[in-house]
Formats: structure tokens, sequence, C-alpha cells
């Protein structure tokens, strides 16, 4: 076990069946910050470029329309204002500005044959670029990054795999590796290198979705880009998490400057911060735990956006009492089952108030009553001073006014 920051967050990771997890080093309350930390490394989907900046990854408020900046000299990369455009050849961090490196290499890409129409790979050698500027300039990184778990490392416990799917990028890693040697002319990552990291992103890159994304959208309209965390990819996967992720990429700010590169030190963007944030009271020893996919989602659909996205068939409490008791879509079909109700009760606290966000609701703690001096243990604050908060939409509600409007309708 090691503690995953200086600062002093109730965390540590520790080996489980599954891998590696975060558990929880002391009790804790609803809606407290387990964590913040900004990503050792992000990259852009090739289909979202033209919309996504290349130095701080905001997209435009309309998400169809394109930037007007660019890269002139590879026109791969695009920036939401004259100003990124002008620090992406700063001296920041190798894996957030466009660095020189990335350009002449990008600026190869239509020579590449076989290359130039396939998107998902084109996304990779974005991944893998950053990933050669993290090892050449962090190695510290570069060592954590080859240390994240993987479901192909130990397919065991609540996740398991295919036999099919055991070695999914061996045959891509080599096709990759041929096209970053054309780009990098010799200078690439070794095959192997190019499996683990593919094998790492596959399992631990967090999705940054696109303005104005739905549950139930067009996977590939879904994603803008994709980050590792130092900490945070560590936490595992549960169809019913104890954790609420938030992230801040489109926060309206200030226009800030990249500060100068440091070594080892995760990427300093204000906006790329990840939080983790407490759903309800728990106790030390607790793994934490997020969803990967909606928690609105049904069961068909969250095991198949597992199984394609992450590599893995769920098999967590949640999946087992859908199989076994047939809740599904938030109903429960004629089970008078106290784990049914239970996961229905959840789901109705839990869910964003907009069926179609997709978001997951964790509480903001009101703290007028301290601050006006009177000083009360969060256990006797009453239900209606709690206030969940989306982490995708950001909308508010009170927590007994939401249990209210979701169970007005319901039959006495």
């Amino acid at each position: 076990a090691f503690s995953p920051s200086e600062r002093s967050f109730p965390l540590e990771v520790r080996q489980t069946e599954k891998g590696k997890g975060l558990f929880l080093t002391r009790s804790v309350t609803g809606g407290e910050l387990l964590l913040q930390e900004q990503p050792a490394l992000v990259y852009m989907e090739e289909n979202m470029k033209r919309r996504v900046c290349g130095v701080c990854y905001r997209m435009p408020h309309n998400s169809s329309e394109d930037f007007q900046y660019h890269c002139k000299e590879c026109n791969q990369v695009w920036f939401c204002s004259e100003k990124c455009s002008k620090d992406s050849r700063s001296q920041g961090h190798p894996s957030s500005c466009h660095s020189q490196f990335e350009c002449d290499a990008l600026k190869l890409l239509p020579n590449v044959r076989g290359l130039r129409k396939n998107e998902e790979d084109i996304s990779y050698i974005r991944f893998l670029l950053k990933a050669v500027l993290i090892k050449d300039y962090c190695p510290i990184q570069w060592k954590s990054l080859l240390n994240l778990s993987s479901p192909w490392d130990n397919a065991t416990g609540s996740c398991k795999l295919e036999k099919k799917e055991m070695f999914p990028n061996k045959k891509a890693s080599k096709r990759l590796h041929f096209y970053l040697s054309q780009l990098l002319e010799g200078k690439a990552l070794d095959v192997k290198e190019i499996e683990s990291l593919l094998n790492r992103e596959g399992s631990n890159g967090m999705a940054i979705l696109s303005r104005g994304h739905r549950m139930y959208s067009d996977a590939n309209m879904l994603l803008r880009a994709t980050a590792i965390y130092p900490t945070a990819s560590f936490v595992n996967h549960d169809c019913s998490p104890n954790v609420a992720r938030f992230d801040f990429w489109d926060e309206e700010s200030q226009d800030f400057s990249l500060p100068p590169f440091v070594i080892d030190e995760p990427i300093p963007l204000p906006n790329s911060r990840v939080q983790l944030r407490a759903m309800y009271p728990m106790e030390a020893g607790t793994e934490i735990s997020i969803s990967y996919t909606s928690i609105a989602a049904d069961l068909v659909h969250r095991q198949k956006r597992l199984r394609s996205e992450y590599g893995f068939v769920c098999n967590c409490q949640r999946c087992k009492i859908e199989k076994e008791i047939g809740v599904h879509e938030g109903r429960n079909e004629g089970s008078e089952s106290e784990e049914a109700d239970a996961l229905l009760l959840y789901l109705a606290k839990y869910s964003c108030t907009d069926a179609e966000c997709g978001g997951t609701l964790a509480p903001i703690i009101q703290l007028q009553n301290e601050e006006q001096g009177n000083k009360r243990s969060s256990k006797n604050r009453k239900q209606d001073e709690v206030v969940m908060e989306c982490n995708r939409c950001a909308m508010t509600v009170k927590g007994l006014q939401r249990l209210e409007e979701v169970f007005a309708d319901q039959p006495a």
C-alpha cells in the first residue's frame, strides 16, 4: 500500500483480486472530497481534433463547430484561442502542449500508407506520441504508467474476460509500431511497450466526454479525449459506485498560461483536475469505486459498453441482482426482493434528474449553520440540507426533494 499524494487525502492503493484498487484510510462523510489531482497524460480523439483544443482540451459552446485556429505546420491540431495557439509551443508539460516533436511526427501522417483514413489508429498514435515524451522527459511518470493495472494481467474476480479477449492488443501493437517507426524515423517504442501501454490505456484511461453528450449518444461523438491520472486511474468499476467523479474541462475561467515544465510533475492545466467525491458516508478500509458507464443505463447497455470499451465482463453485485431477479431500467419486475428494492432506492437517489443525462449525483453539504457558529455533526444534519450535484450536467437538487419527486407518482 502507498499514499496517492503528498496532500493528506484519505486513500491508499492496495492489491485486490481484480488488480490494484483505492481504499479509504479513515471514515468519510457524504460529499467529502477524497482525491483531487491533475493527469499524467491526455490525448484527443482523431475525429474530434477540429473541435477540441490541442492545449486545454476545451470544446466550443456549440460542439458541432470547428475552432478557428490551427497549427499551420502539421494541420493536425486545432486551438480554442490565439493564446492557446501561441502557448502550444511553450515549455509546458510535454504531454499537454503541442510540442515540436509531436508536430513533426503528425506532419508525416498523410505519407504513412494505410494510416491516413484510420481514425482509431491515428488516435492511438496521438496517445503513443504523448507516451514517448513521458518516457523521455518524465521517468517517474513513465514508471507509474507501466505500474497501472490491466484486466489482461489478472482476469479474475468480478471482472472476467472471455478466452478470445485475453490478448486483444497484440496485433494492434505490431501495426502501430510499424506506423510509429515511420513517423519517428526508427526512434519509437518497442512492440511490447506499445502493447503494455494499450492494455493500460484501455483499462485505466478516463473518458473526457463531449459537450452536450447524452446517455445513449453515438459513441463516436461521445468521447473527445482520454486522460490517465497518477492515482485516480487506480479506482475500480462498480455499477453501483460509492464515489462520483467530477471533472472541469469546459469550466468558464480566465485565460491561463502554461507554467514552466517541471520533470515528473503532472499536467498543470487548472481545468484538467479530476475530483473523486464520496456519495455517502463510508468506513475506513472500504474500497472506493466509480462507474465507467452511466449508473442509469440498463444491464445490456452497461455490459456491452464495459466489454467493448474496457475489455471486461462485469459481474458486480448489481449485475448479479439484475440478472437473477430481473431489475431492469429502474423497474422491479414483480420481485419483492429486499436487494432489488435497495437497488431501486439507490438509483432513485443518485441518478441525475435529467433522464437523458446519465450522470451521478453526489452531495454537497450545506455549511451555512457552521459558518454562523452553530456547530453540528454531519450525522445530525437534516436530509433537506444536503444538496445533490450531478457530475455531468452540474444540475443541483436537494436530497429530500429528489426522493419526493421520484416517488410522487408511485402507488401507495
